[in-house]
């Protein structure tokens, strides 16, 4: 999300207001699960694990007061397990079925991710035989962990760190760089590589990241552009791709996943600043279509194999491409087509998904493509991008905060329809609107005030808001969360760093943001449970 794009020319880059995003229905069960039978022979015991006092049934090993998890796969002769061990619990576990603290081997999900802080039990391992999975041996198939399993994501994006966006690094845009105006300007000014390494090693840490999964997120969008993977023939200056993979390995440490973005696309998808060369959209010109894919299939092979199944849940082909001028919207559902199956092509992780961003058309007009490319035994891992903000078009601007959540409540429909068919996340969403908010509670349009006392959301510090316009845009912010995770795969707020209200930390201080995110202090507001 650029600047240029951002709410109306009154507002001050310095008072800029909050961000973006997270997942509903669980998300493991977008995928093909293991199908369980009972077995009657003995079990292997785990091994890496503490050393245990007891033996369940059929003389498997388990840690004195853990339960083991309740699915067993087999390969060949041998058997996986993990354990819950104090507060150090798998990501995921062996055969997409989740944990509960009733039954060591529960057949559904539970919902959230709430995984008990203590162990379960101090008598806890079964003395009854236990059902497990009954295995053709000569079919067996070696378990592996996905990080698909999480049933809910809500994550934050990591915008302006791997692809800068001015208006949120506006320091960087100093100096010999006092000129520039995106990513593609910049790395040509003077000491542009040594500010970006400062960059990069500063503006987002594994710190960072456990202050993220300490508010209840618990994904990561990161953005990142083709030019970390193929920088021919530009001006770019490559590094971020290293970063990249510390920010994943600092996620997997903190049990957070990741998807990974591919913000900027070779010849720009849509001319904005964020896609990393503003002015032109020459992304369906020449040969930047097929680059666009050849440089996604690089990632693919990267962050698609097995080793980070445990982290990574998607790759995201392209953000944010215009459906109009130099561009054809119809020509972008193709290449997403062609893209798609030239990238599975490639990844031995089968729960990746690769999704496109919908152009702002709508994730409904995909439900087709969905389907063709979906499997027989439900959706496939073809998955639909939305962004859903409230202060960029007039007739939004012209609303009152009852009436932007009432057109929240709206979205749900669409984004249901579109779910039922394939996965659907919100990769960007704000908790800004431009509303003016009285002291009486009521709410006005726009950016100027009329009655003493009153805030207008979007020129206002968050420092300064009273606890009637926190309020307001609290409403709202819950209002999306409660649409989201009723109407779709997940949701990723705008963003970790940004000034005024677009920064996640000061959206938790100032309460515009549930801590948890979990949290909500006004209940359903679309009419749901």
């Amino acid at each position: 999300m650029g600047f240029t794009d951002s709410i109306l020319p009154l507002v001050s880059l310095l008072f800029l207001s909050s961000t973006i995003v997270a997942l509903p229905q669980p998300y493991v069960q977008r995928h093909h699960r293991h199908h369980h039978h009972h077995h009657t022979g003995s079990y292997p015991a785990a091994t890496g694990f503490p050393t245990a006092t007891g033996t369940g049934t059929g003389g498997v090993v388990a840690p004195t007061g853990y339960y083991p998890i309740g699915n067993w796969t087999y390969s060949g002769a041998s058997a996986s397990a993990s354990y819950l061990s104090g507060t150090v619990y798998p990501t995921t576990d062996l055969s997409g079925t989740a944990y509960s603290t009733t039954d060591p081997y529960p057949t559904t999900d539970i919902s959230d991710t709430a995984y008990p802080t203590t162990e379960l039990s101090t008598t806890a391992y079964p003395s009854a035989s236990v059902s497990v999975t009954s295995v053709d041996e000569s079919k067996a198939v070696t378990p592996t962990s996905s990080a698909s399993a999480t049933a809910i994501i809500r994550g934050v994006n990591i915008g302006s760190w791997l692809v800068l966006e001015p208006w949120m690094a506006s320091s960087l845009f100093t100096g010999a760089a006092a000129g520039a105006q995106d990513q593609w300007s910049y790395d040509s000014t003077s000491g542009a590589l040594a500010n970006l390494q400062n960059h990069w090693a500063t503006w987002f840490t594994e710190t960072d990241v456990q202050t993220l999964q300490s508010y209840g997120f618990n994904a990561l969008r990161i953005p990142i552009g083709f030019w970390a993977f193929d920088n021919t023939d530009t001006p770019y200056l490559q590094g971020a791709q290293d970063w990249l993979d510390k920010a994943i390995g600092w996620a997997r440490t903190a049990g957070m996943k990741v998807l990974v973005d591919c913000h900027g696309s070779p010849g720009s998808q849509n001319g904005q600043e964020h896609s990393g060369h503003q002015g032109s959209v020459n992304w369906q010109q020449d040969n930047n279509l097929n680059k666009s894919t050849d440089i996604l299939v690089t990632m693919a092979q990267k962050y698609g194999a097995q080793e980070y199944a445990d982290v990574i849940i998607g790759i995201e082909m392209v953000n944010e491409p215009s459906a109009s001028g130099n561009n054809n919207f119809a020509t972008s559902q193709q290449w997403a087509v062609d893209a798609y199956t030239a990238m599975k092509a490639v990844v031995t992780n089968p729960a990746l998904v690769i999704s496109t961003h919908d152009s702002f058309e709508g994730a409904t007009k995909f439900i087709n493509i969905a389907k063709s490319l979906g499997d027989a035994n439900g959706q496939g891992t073809f998955g639909v991008d939305v962004h859903e903000y409230s202060l960029y078009d007039d007739a939004d601007n012209a609303l009152t905060q009852t009436q932007h959540i009432a057109q929240v409540c709206g979205w749900a429909s669409g984004l249901q329809a579109a779910s039922a068919v394939m996965p659907v996340y919100v990769g960007e969403w704000s908790v800004l609107t431009n509303v003016c908010v009285n002291p009486d509670g009521t709410t006005t349009a726009g950016t100027s005030c009329s009655v003493e006392g009153c805030q207008c959301i979007p020129t206002t510090s968050p420092s300064e808001w009273t606890p009637t316009t926190v309020e307001q845009a609290r409403m709202f912010v819950e209002a999306q969360l409660e649409v989201f995770e009723s109407s779709t795969t997940g949701h990723y707020l705008w963003s970790w760093g940004g000034p005024g209200g677009w920064g996640v930390t000061q959206g938790i201080e100032y309460g515009i943001i549930p801590n948890p995110i979990t949290d909500r202090k006004y209940g359903a507001q679309c009419g749901g449970d």
